[in-house]
């Protein structure tokens, strides 16, 4: 048969299609030499694979993604722990309640369940802090090996809610790790993880949104630097730690938490992203610990109601509520009420970008900071230094609750001295001393604000005066001397210090 132009044409069309799937296919199966992949070694032996490039958004919508299963799945593992719990001692009923801790506990073994990524061919793995926190044992298991392996910690940073293990096994499947700070909005992610105790499952979705913070809930207080991916793909209980990938199947980010009124998938997840769980990661296998610049302040979101106060309605920024005395905050003239618009020339419009901020930059860095003072905004030059270790929290001598009726501004607010007891429970430190709120009427304008049973009132500021609460008598004495119907309580709550505007009924 003599062939025409039209069969040429066909001929040509039909290579080009099979040579385009050929080159695709290779890419999947991550042998197709020409991509740019680079390997970072640690001075601790992990041996990590990087792949940044860019994702292919034109390539039309697949039926199917088991072959990027296939590649990513092998290195999300699953990890079992054991953890002892001692006997508690009797509590007053104020803390009984609070905590909701029966009389008396017998010690138990509490045995918990998550996941975890490998991204080293040695045997590290990536996780949450805290599916391994006070683990006594730690084992580790592989989709369809029956072999167990225990685990030992390289490292945890509580801070971003990550921890580093090792196994004793070489040669294993290790997850790819993408850039996270190229993904996007709408790219679609597969969730892998070991939710409920069941098997590897995989879920789809897509994110949602980026650099999310918790803005309340159970981690949102422990965690100070977040920087989260949000996506709908369905992560469970037993998903933290899990690996988040994307179409291509490299690592862009670690499951950590989920939204939930119910404790199962409501379609709203967190996961950390993989290039700031990277940095810990190097970080904690080369030295065991991570450094980050500090700075020495407590810093706080501006609320409408203090910017008010302070005349900075229509403005973001970061309301310093304490300058910590010998730091580099307090050296270079910061002070508890000044608030921070920008960082290095950035704006920082909530306190957990300034944090991101400030940890960003090495100890012993000099940073420019612009702050609002007194009505005028100031230029403040900091050195930062490096975070010194937690200080140990020792217990006060107890004191008699106050029972006294109380003056207007703390209406439907019931106040007591912090006791020995009260202090340990609640892990109050040393340095910080006030009235502790144990009850807040429901149908109160106290209970309309974000005051909790369990704040240290510290201060009680009105436009023309401040007192510092050292105890609850204190307390009350000055709130019924004042005549302002409206004052600004300075509180100590879970770890953090903040400034709550109260208005009297």
């Amino acid at each position: 048969m003599k062939l025409n132009r039209t069969h040429y044409l066909l001929i040509s069309l039909v290579a080009f299609l099979l040579g385009f799937q050929f080159i695709s296919i290779a890419k999947a199966a991550d042998w197709w030499p020409f991509s740019e992949k680079k390997k970072s070694t640690s001075s601790g032996q992990a041996e990590v694979v990087i792949n940044n490039e860019p994702l292919k958004r034109d390539s039309q919508v697949t039926t199917s993604f088991a072959d990027v299963v296939e590649l990513a799945a092998p290195s999300v593992v699953s990890i079992k722990t054991e953890v002892e719990i001692e006997n508690r001692a009797q509590m007053n009923p104020f803390l009984r309640e609070f905590f909701n801790i029966p009389e008396n506990r017998g010690s138990q073994t509490r045995i918990g369940a998550g996941s975890g990524v490998v991204v080293s061919k040695d045997g590290y793995i990536l996780t949450n802090n805290h599916v391994v926190d006070r683990a006594d044992e730690i084992i580790v298991e592989f989709q369809g090996d029956p072999e167990e392996y225990e685990a030992t910690i390289v490292g945890t940073d509580p801070a971003t809610d990550l921890a580093v293990l090792k196994i004793d096994r070489t040669d294993i499947p290790a997850a790819v790790l993408g850039d996270s700070d190229m993904i996007r909005v709408g790219d679609i992610v597969l969730a892998i993880g070991n939710p409920f105790g069941l098997q590897q499952t995989v879920t789809m979705g897509i994110i949602s949104a980026t650099g999310r913070e918790l803005g309340g809930g159970r981690m949102s207080g422990t965690i100070p630097y977040q920087d989260f991916i949000q996506t709908d793909a369905a992560i469970n209980q037993g998903n933290s730690g899990g690996a988040l990938v994307d179409a291509e199947g490299r690592l862009v980010g670690i499951n950590s938490a989920i939204f939930s009124r119910t404790g199962e998938n409501l379609g709203i997840g967190f996961a950390i992203p993989i290039n700031l769980a990277h940095g810990i990661m190097t970080q904690l296998i080369e030295t065991g610990r991570v450094s980050r610049g500090y700075l020495g302040v407590m810093p706080n979101d501006l609320d409408p109601d203090n910017a008010e106060f302070l005349g900075l309605e229509g403005q973001q920024g970061v309301h310093l509520t304490e300058v910590v005395e010998g730091t580099p905050a307090a050296k270079a003239g910061l002070k508890a009420d000044d608030v921070v618009l920008e960082v290095d020339g950035k704006p920082v419009p909530t306190a957990s970008k300034f944090r991101l901020a400030i940890a960003s930059y090495a100890p012993g860095s000099e940073i420019a900071m612009k702050v609002y003072r007194d009505e005028e905004n100031i230029t403040v030059k900091v050195k930062l230094e490096e975070r010194p270790d937690p200080q140990t929290v020792t217990a006060i001598n107890p004191q008699p609750p106050v029972e006294e009726e109380t003056g207007k501004i703390f209406k439907g607010i019931t106040i007591a001295d912090i006791d020995n007891e009260t202090r340990r429970a609640l892990r109050i430190p040393e340095d910080v001393d006030g009235a502790v709120i144990t009850e807040i009427d429901p149908d109160s304008k106290a209970a309309e604000t974000d005051l909790a049973v369990g704040m240290v009132i510290m201060e009680i500021s009105t436009r023309s005066q401040t007192k510092t609460i050292l105890s609850a008598q204190n307390a009350i004495d000055f709130s019924r001397a004042v005549k302002a119907d409206i004052a600004r309580l300075r509180v100590w709550h879970q770890g953090f210090k903040k400034y709550i505007v109260l208005k009297s009924e």
